[in-house]
Protein backbone atom coordinates (compact mmCIF):
# COMPACT_ATOMS: atom_id res chain seq x y z
CA UNK A 1 0.00 0.00 0.00
CA UNK A 2 1.19 4.01 -0.48
CA UNK A 3 1.70 5.54 2.42
CA UNK A 4 -0.35 8.89 3.14
CA UNK A 5 1.97 12.36 3.25
CA UNK A 6 0.98 15.13 4.39
CA UNK A 7 2.82 17.90 2.60
CA UNK A 8 4.45 20.59 4.36
CA UNK A 9 5.47 23.73 2.88
CA UNK A 10 6.96 26.66 4.63
CA UNK A 11 9.18 29.23 5.82
CA UNK A 12 9.92 29.35 9.48
CA UNK A 13 11.06 33.04 10.31
CA UNK A 14 10.72 34.87 13.39
CA UNK A 15 9.14 32.64 15.47
CA UNK A 16 8.91 31.80 19.14
CA UNK A 17 12.42 29.61 19.00
CA UNK A 18 14.17 31.40 15.91
CA UNK A 19 13.90 34.68 16.22
CA UNK A 20 17.03 35.29 13.85
CA UNK A 21 17.02 32.73 11.48
CA UNK A 22 14.81 31.41 8.59
CA UNK A 23 14.47 27.30 8.13
CA UNK A 24 13.17 26.97 3.85
CA UNK A 25 11.69 23.68 3.74
CA UNK A 26 9.55 21.58 1.43
CA UNK A 27 8.53 18.89 4.03
CA UNK A 28 6.51 15.75 4.23
CA UNK A 29 5.08 13.19 7.09
CA UNK A 30 4.15 10.37 5.77
CA UNK A 31 2.09 7.64 7.36
CA UNK A 32 0.99 4.18 6.80
CA UNK A 33 1.92 0.49 7.34
CA UNK A 34 4.81 -0.93 5.77
CA UNK A 35 5.58 -4.32 4.67
CA UNK A 36 9.02 -4.65 5.94
CA UNK A 37 7.71 -3.26 9.71
CA UNK A 38 4.44 -6.15 9.32
CA UNK A 39 6.11 -9.04 8.41
CA UNK A 40 9.03 -8.97 11.16
CA UNK A 41 5.95 -8.23 13.68
CA UNK A 42 4.36 -10.80 12.66
CA UNK A 43 7.58 -13.32 13.23
CA UNK A 44 8.24 -11.79 16.05
CA UNK A 45 4.39 -12.40 17.30
CA UNK A 46 5.39 -15.99 16.31
CA UNK A 47 7.96 -16.25 18.46
CA UNK A 48 6.10 -15.55 21.39
CA UNK A 49 8.11 -12.39 21.71
CA UNK A 50 8.05 -9.96 24.61
CA UNK A 51 7.58 -6.77 22.88
CA UNK A 52 4.14 -7.37 20.90
CA UNK A 53 0.06 -6.04 21.29
CA UNK A 54 -1.72 -7.19 23.91
CA UNK A 55 -4.81 -6.28 22.34
CA UNK A 56 -6.82 -9.20 20.77
CA UNK A 57 -7.78 -7.04 17.26
CA UNK A 58 -9.31 -8.76 14.76
CA UNK A 59 -6.29 -8.54 12.99
CA UNK A 60 -4.03 -10.03 15.73
CA UNK A 61 -5.79 -13.28 15.49
CA UNK A 62 -6.46 -13.48 11.62
CA UNK A 63 -2.27 -13.39 11.94
CA UNK A 64 -2.10 -15.98 14.61
CA UNK A 65 -4.51 -18.57 12.45
CA UNK A 66 -3.08 -17.67 9.48
CA UNK A 67 0.90 -18.25 10.21
CA UNK A 68 0.35 -20.85 12.91
CA UNK A 69 1.62 -23.56 10.65
CA UNK A 70 4.64 -21.19 10.58
CA UNK A 71 5.76 -21.06 13.89
CA UNK A 72 8.75 -23.63 13.58
CA UNK A 73 10.28 -21.83 10.88
CA UNK A 74 13.55 -20.41 10.94
CA UNK A 75 13.24 -17.16 10.97
CA UNK A 76 10.94 -17.32 13.53
CA UNK A 77 13.35 -19.76 15.51
CA UNK A 78 16.37 -17.36 14.67
CA UNK A 79 14.40 -14.06 15.55
CA UNK A 80 13.57 -15.97 19.19
CA UNK A 81 17.64 -16.84 19.71
CA UNK A 82 18.47 -13.62 18.56
CA UNK A 83 16.23 -11.46 20.61
CA UNK A 84 17.50 -13.77 23.83
CA UNK A 85 20.68 -11.80 23.12
CA UNK A 86 19.89 -8.00 23.21
CA UNK A 87 18.83 -7.87 19.38
CA UNK A 88 15.41 -6.10 20.46
CA UNK A 89 13.45 -2.93 20.93
CA UNK A 90 13.74 -0.83 18.23
CA UNK A 91 16.75 -2.34 16.79
CA UNK A 92 15.34 -5.01 14.76
CA UNK A 93 13.02 -2.85 12.76
CA UNK A 94 16.14 -0.34 12.50
CA UNK A 95 17.43 -3.51 11.07
CA UNK A 96 14.79 -3.95 8.20
CA UNK A 97 14.42 -0.75 7.93
CA UNK A 98 18.03 -0.58 6.56
CA UNK A 99 17.11 -2.69 3.59
CA UNK A 100 14.91 -1.79 0.28
CA UNK A 101 11.49 -3.53 -0.04
CA UNK A 102 10.47 -6.47 -0.28
CA UNK A 103 10.54 -9.20 -1.98
CA UNK A 104 14.57 -8.56 -2.52
CA UNK A 105 14.98 -6.48 0.82
CA UNK A 106 18.42 -5.76 0.10
CA UNK A 107 20.58 -3.88 2.66
CA UNK A 108 20.99 0.01 1.65
CA UNK A 109 23.78 1.36 0.53
CA UNK A 110 24.58 4.19 2.85
CA UNK A 111 25.36 3.40 6.74
CA UNK A 112 23.53 2.84 9.16
CA UNK A 113 23.46 3.64 12.57
CA UNK A 114 22.95 0.20 14.13
CA UNK A 115 26.47 -1.64 13.89
CA UNK A 116 27.10 -5.35 14.36
CA UNK A 117 29.22 -5.74 17.14
CA UNK A 118 31.05 -8.41 15.46
CA UNK A 119 31.63 -10.35 12.22
CA UNK A 120 30.12 -12.96 14.00
CA UNK A 121 26.78 -11.03 14.50
CA UNK A 122 27.16 -9.37 11.08
CA UNK A 123 26.88 -12.71 9.81
CA UNK A 124 23.79 -13.65 11.84
CA UNK A 125 22.05 -10.64 10.77
CA UNK A 126 22.72 -11.62 7.28
CA UNK A 127 21.18 -14.84 7.71
CA UNK A 128 18.13 -13.39 9.08
CA UNK A 129 17.18 -11.41 6.50
CA UNK A 130 17.93 -14.53 4.49
CA UNK A 131 15.40 -16.60 6.87
CA UNK A 132 12.94 -13.23 6.44
CA UNK A 133 12.46 -13.75 2.97
CA UNK A 134 12.18 -17.25 2.82
CA UNK A 135 9.12 -16.65 5.26
CA UNK A 136 7.70 -14.17 2.93
CA UNK A 137 7.82 -16.61 -0.21
CA UNK A 138 7.11 -20.10 1.55
CA UNK A 139 3.67 -17.92 3.63
CA UNK A 140 2.72 -15.76 0.04
CA UNK A 141 3.13 -12.55 2.98
CA UNK A 142 2.24 -10.32 0.13
CA UNK A 143 -1.04 -11.76 -0.24
CA UNK A 144 -2.07 -11.48 3.04
CA UNK A 145 -0.96 -7.79 3.50
CA UNK A 146 -2.30 -7.00 0.09
CA UNK A 147 -5.41 -8.49 1.59
CA UNK A 148 -5.83 -6.18 4.43
CA UNK A 149 -4.77 -2.95 2.68
CA UNK A 150 -8.73 -1.55 3.56
CA UNK A 151 -7.69 -1.96 6.67
CA UNK A 152 -4.09 -0.38 6.51
CA UNK A 153 -5.88 2.18 4.55
CA UNK A 154 -8.71 3.29 7.35
CA UNK A 155 -6.02 3.35 10.00
CA UNK A 156 -3.88 5.59 8.07
CA UNK A 157 -6.95 8.27 7.88
CA UNK A 158 -7.49 7.94 11.27
CA UNK A 159 -4.16 8.73 12.35
CA UNK A 160 -3.95 11.59 10.03
CA UNK A 161 -7.34 12.94 11.15
CA UNK A 162 -5.98 12.34 14.68
CA UNK A 163 -2.95 14.91 14.24
CA UNK A 164 -5.25 17.92 13.87
CA UNK A 165 -3.62 20.71 11.67
CA UNK A 166 -0.37 21.12 14.06
CA UNK A 167 2.80 21.07 11.77
CA UNK A 168 4.37 19.05 14.00
CA UNK A 169 7.56 18.86 11.14
CA UNK A 170 8.05 22.70 11.16
CA UNK A 171 7.73 22.72 15.15
CA UNK A 172 10.76 20.00 15.43
CA UNK A 173 12.72 21.50 13.28
CA UNK A 174 12.37 25.34 14.47
CA UNK A 175 13.37 24.54 18.01
CA UNK A 176 16.45 22.15 17.00
CA UNK A 177 17.28 24.70 14.60
CA UNK A 178 17.99 21.69 11.78
CA UNK A 179 15.88 20.15 9.07
CA UNK A 180 16.42 16.24 8.60
CA UNK A 181 15.17 14.27 5.78
CA UNK A 182 12.18 12.48 5.78
CA UNK A 183 9.74 11.57 8.53
CA UNK A 184 7.40 8.56 8.52
CA UNK A 185 4.46 7.41 10.93
CA UNK A 186 4.56 3.62 10.38
CA UNK A 187 1.98 1.62 12.82
CA UNK A 188 1.30 -1.53 12.82
CA UNK A 189 -1.62 -3.61 14.88
CA UNK A 190 1.07 -5.93 15.83
CA UNK A 191 3.06 -3.33 17.58
CA UNK A 192 3.31 -2.93 21.68
CA UNK A 193 1.41 -0.19 22.81
CA UNK A 194 4.09 2.35 23.06
CA UNK A 195 6.64 2.99 20.46
CA UNK A 196 10.39 3.21 18.66
CA UNK A 197 12.09 5.70 17.18
CA UNK A 198 14.45 4.41 14.78
CA UNK A 199 16.37 6.72 12.55
CA UNK A 200 18.61 6.21 9.52
CA UNK A 201 21.05 8.22 8.56
CA UNK A 202 22.10 8.96 5.25
CA UNK A 203 24.99 10.33 3.23
CA UNK A 204 24.32 14.16 3.78
CA UNK A 205 24.48 13.32 7.50
CA UNK A 206 20.63 14.10 7.82
CA UNK A 207 18.22 11.37 9.42
CA UNK A 208 15.11 9.49 7.69
CA UNK A 209 13.02 9.34 11.10
CA UNK A 210 10.43 6.62 12.17
CA UNK A 211 8.08 6.84 14.40
CA UNK A 212 6.70 3.03 14.91
CA UNK A 213 3.55 3.23 16.87
CA UNK A 214 1.10 0.28 17.84
CA UNK A 215 -2.46 0.34 19.22
CA UNK A 216 -3.44 1.66 23.00
CA UNK A 217 -6.85 -0.48 22.60
CA UNK A 218 -9.40 -1.91 20.96
CA UNK A 219 -12.68 -0.99 19.91
CA UNK A 220 -15.51 -3.40 17.63
CA UNK A 221 -12.43 -5.91 16.75
CA UNK A 222 -10.50 -2.59 15.13
CA UNK A 223 -6.98 -1.58 16.79
CA UNK A 224 -7.03 2.49 18.02
CA UNK A 225 -4.30 5.19 18.59
CA UNK A 226 -4.69 7.55 21.52
CA UNK A 227 -4.32 11.05 19.43
CA UNK A 228 -2.54 12.62 22.84
CA UNK A 229 0.11 9.67 22.64
CA UNK A 230 0.95 9.77 18.85
CA UNK A 231 1.40 13.66 19.16
CA UNK A 232 3.91 13.89 22.24
CA UNK A 233 4.93 10.16 22.96
CA UNK A 234 5.56 9.44 19.02
CA UNK A 235 5.86 12.76 17.00
CA UNK A 236 7.58 14.84 19.65
CA UNK A 237 9.07 11.99 21.86
CA UNK A 238 10.71 9.79 19.18
CA UNK A 239 11.66 12.09 16.51
CA UNK A 240 13.45 14.25 19.37
CA UNK A 241 15.94 11.28 19.36
CA UNK A 242 17.24 11.85 16.36
CA UNK A 243 18.21 15.52 17.23
CA UNK A 244 19.19 14.65 20.40
CA UNK A 245 21.51 11.31 20.66
CA UNK A 246 24.06 12.24 18.15
CA UNK A 247 25.08 15.39 19.85
CA UNK A 248 25.07 13.36 23.42
CA UNK A 249 27.22 10.83 21.52
CA UNK A 250 29.48 13.68 20.02
CA UNK A 251 29.93 14.95 24.34
CA UNK A 252 30.15 11.84 25.45
CA UNK A 253 33.63 12.16 26.81
CA UNK A 254 32.08 15.14 28.98
CA UNK A 255 28.96 13.24 29.58
CA UNK A 256 30.59 10.08 31.25
CA UNK A 257 32.63 11.81 33.96
CA UNK A 258 29.04 12.64 35.53
CA UNK A 259 28.11 8.92 35.52
CA UNK A 260 27.47 8.87 39.12
CA UNK A 261 24.13 10.54 38.81
CA UNK A 262 22.98 7.33 37.28
CA UNK A 263 23.42 5.26 40.43
CA UNK A 264 20.54 7.47 41.78
CA UNK A 265 18.01 7.15 39.39
CA UNK A 266 18.85 3.66 38.39
CA UNK A 267 16.25 1.79 39.42
CA UNK A 268 13.84 3.76 38.10
CA UNK A 269 15.39 4.14 34.70
CA UNK A 270 16.27 0.31 34.29
CA UNK A 271 12.57 -0.66 35.29
CA UNK A 272 12.33 1.20 31.86
CA UNK A 273 14.87 -0.75 29.96
CA UNK A 274 17.07 2.16 30.06
CA UNK A 275 20.15 0.50 31.69
CA UNK A 276 23.09 3.24 31.31
CA UNK A 277 24.08 6.70 31.46
CA UNK A 278 23.68 8.29 27.85
CA UNK A 279 20.45 6.37 27.46
CA UNK A 280 19.29 8.19 30.28
CA UNK A 281 20.90 11.34 29.46
CA UNK A 282 18.83 11.24 26.46
CA UNK A 283 14.98 10.28 27.98
CA UNK A 284 15.87 13.11 30.03
CA UNK A 285 16.39 15.42 27.68
CA UNK A 286 13.72 14.69 25.19
CA UNK A 287 11.54 13.96 27.62
CA UNK A 288 11.98 17.72 29.01
CA UNK A 289 11.97 19.58 25.43
CA UNK A 290 8.49 17.49 24.65
CA UNK A 291 7.50 19.32 27.78
CA UNK A 292 8.30 22.90 26.58
CA UNK A 293 7.01 22.04 22.89
CA UNK A 294 3.63 21.02 24.56
CA UNK A 295 3.93 24.17 26.67
CA UNK A 296 3.67 25.93 23.29
CA UNK A 297 1.55 24.20 22.26
CA UNK A 298 -1.06 23.39 24.43
CA UNK A 299 -0.54 25.59 27.52
CA UNK A 300 1.02 25.49 30.94
CA UNK A 301 -1.26 23.61 32.36
CA UNK A 302 -0.63 20.81 29.90
CA UNK A 303 3.02 21.16 30.19
CA UNK A 304 2.71 21.03 33.84
CA UNK A 305 0.62 17.73 34.17
CA UNK A 306 3.00 16.08 31.54
CA UNK A 307 6.36 17.29 34.00
CA UNK A 308 4.39 15.57 37.45
CA UNK A 309 3.98 12.40 34.89
CA UNK A 310 7.97 12.46 34.35
CA UNK A 311 9.02 12.88 38.16
CA UNK A 312 6.72 10.35 39.10
CA UNK A 313 8.11 8.14 36.49
CA UNK A 314 11.62 8.81 37.68
CA UNK A 315 12.83 11.63 35.77
CA UNK A 316 14.65 13.25 38.61
CA UNK A 317 17.00 15.67 37.09
CA UNK A 318 14.46 17.36 34.29
CA UNK A 319 13.50 20.04 36.28
CA UNK A 320 17.31 21.65 36.20
CA UNK A 321 16.92 20.62 32.52
CA UNK A 322 13.83 22.89 31.89
CA UNK A 323 15.49 25.74 33.10
CA UNK A 324 18.40 25.30 30.64
CA UNK A 325 15.70 25.02 27.53
CA UNK A 326 14.26 28.12 28.66
CA UNK A 327 17.29 30.14 28.54
CA UNK A 328 17.88 28.15 24.79
CA UNK A 329 14.67 29.37 23.98
CA UNK A 330 15.32 33.15 25.09
CA UNK A 331 18.44 33.41 23.25
CA UNK A 332 18.33 32.18 20.08
CA UNK A 333 21.03 35.06 18.36
CA UNK A 334 23.13 33.43 20.44
CA UNK A 335 22.04 30.01 19.88
CA UNK A 336 20.85 29.49 16.69
CA UNK A 337 20.77 25.62 17.09
CA UNK A 338 20.53 23.08 19.79
CA UNK A 339 23.89 21.65 18.51
CA UNK A 340 25.28 25.32 19.77
CA UNK A 341 23.93 24.81 22.55
CA UNK A 342 24.63 21.60 23.76
CA UNK A 343 27.49 22.59 25.63
CA UNK A 344 25.18 24.21 28.09
CA UNK A 345 23.13 20.89 28.60
CA UNK A 346 26.96 19.19 29.69
CA UNK A 347 26.66 22.01 32.26
CA UNK A 348 23.95 21.04 33.51
CA UNK A 349 24.77 17.39 34.35
CA UNK A 350 28.39 19.26 35.78
CA UNK A 351 26.79 21.13 38.18
CA UNK A 352 24.49 18.22 39.47
CA UNK A 353 27.45 16.08 39.79
CA UNK A 354 28.92 18.68 41.91
CA UNK A 355 26.59 19.65 44.30
CA UNK A 356 25.55 15.91 44.85
CA UNK A 357 29.57 14.96 45.74
CA UNK A 358 29.59 18.36 47.76
CA UNK A 359 26.61 16.76 49.95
Amino acid sequence: MKMTCIIFAFWIANSLFTPFMSIAADRQLCVGADERVELLATVQLLADYFLVSKYPSDYKKEVVQHFQTYKNHAAVRYFRELSANDFAYSEPFKYVLEHGNLPDLVPNQYDADFKPSSVMQADSLLLLSIYLKDFYEKTNFRVFFDEHSYLYDTLTTAIVESLGKTDYVALLEAYYGMPQADYEIIFSPLLPNGGFGPAVVLPNHRYHLYALVGPNGVENGLPTFDTDFLTKSLLLHEFSHSFVNPLTEKYWSELKQYDTLYSFIAADMEARAYSSWDIAINEHLVRAIVIRLVQQEQGRQAADRLLEREKKAGFYYIEPLLHALAKYENKRKKYPTFNSFYPEIVRVWQELSNNLVSR
